[in-house]
C-alpha cells in the first residue's frame, strides 16, 4: 500500500523528520538545527500550495520552537519499546 510513497524523497525527509525518537533532544545545539533542511525540502516540493508560501526563516523559527517546546512532553520518555510487548 506505501510502497511507492516508500521511495519518495519527500515523504521519506518528513517521516524522518518528525519521528521525535530520533531527535537529539539533550544537545541544544544539535537539536537547534536537526532536520532544518529535510522540512525546507519538503516545504519547497509543496510551494505551489498557497498556505506553503511564505518566509522561510519564519518556517523554521516555528519549527525550531515546536521542537524545543515539545520535548518537554510526556512522550518523549515513554518507553515504546514495553508498548509493543503487550
Amino acid at each position: 500500500m506505501f510502497s511507492p510513497n516508500a521511495e519518495n524523497p519527500t515523504f521519506l525527509a518528513v517521516c524522518h523528520s518528525l519521528e521525535h525518537r530520533s531527535w537529539p533532544i539533550h544537545d541544544d545545539a544539535q537539536l537547534s538545527t536537526y532536520e532544518d533542511e529535510e522540512v525546507k525540502k519538503f516545504v519547497l516540493h509543496f510551494s505551489y500550495f498557497e498556505s506553503m508560501r511564505g518566509d522561510m526563516q519564519e518556517l523554521l523559527h516555528q519549527w525550531r520552537r515546536l521542537k524545543f517546546d515539545i520535548r518537554a512532553a510526556f512522550f518523549f520518555t515513554m518507553n515504546f519499546k514495553s508498548l509493543d510487548a503487550k
